[in-house]
C-alpha cells in the first residue's frame, strides 16, 4: 500500500468538513464500522452519517474543519491525530483534539475506525 492509497482517508475528512454524505459513504468498504471511545459501540456508516448531520446542524455553515492533522501510515493502518473545530450556531466554538486508528482494506477503503477523544469536548453538542 502506498501513500496514494490514503486518498480515501483524505477524502473522508474532506467529506465530513463539507457534510457530503455520498462522498463520505464512498470512502468505506461494505460492512465498515466506526467505534468511539466514549460509548464503545460499533456503529455502521449510516449511523455515523446521522451524527455528522447533527454536528453540521449545530454548526455555522462551512465552519466544520479538521486542523493540525498529523498522519502516520503503517501497512494497512493509518493513525491520524487532529483537532475537529467548528463555530457553533448557539455561540462558542467546538474544539475536539482526537486520535483515529483507521484500518484500510486491500483497495484502500476504510474498513474500521477507532476514534479516541475526551468526551467532555462534545458536551456542548448535547441537548440540555
Amino acid at each position: 500500500m502506498s501513500v496514494n492509497d490514503l486518498d480515501y482517508v483524505a477524502e473522508m475528512f474532506a467529506a465530513i468538513s463539507k457534510n457530503n454524505i455520498q462522498e463520505f459513504k464512498a470512502c468505506f468498504s461494505p460492512g465498515a464500522v466506526i467505534w468511539h471511545c466514549d460509548d464503545e459501540i460499533e456503529l455502521d456508516v449510516d449511523a455515523v452519517c446521522g451524527i455528522m448531520g447533527g454536528l453540521h446542524a449545530a454548526s455555522v455553515r462551512g465552519s466544520v474543519a479538521y486542523r493540525e492533522q498529523r498522519v502516520v501510515h503503517a501497512g494497512q493502518l493509518c493513525f491520524v491525530q487532529h483537532v475537529l473545530t467548528s463555530q457553533l450556531c448557539a455561540g462558542g466554538q467546538l474544539r475536539v483534539p482526537a486520535m483515529m486508528r483507521i484500518e484500510l482494506d486491500d483497495a484502500g477503503l476504510v474498513a474500521r475506525i477507532e476514534e479516541y477523544y475526551d468526551s467532555r469536548a462534545i458536551d456542548c453538542l448535547k441537548p440540555e
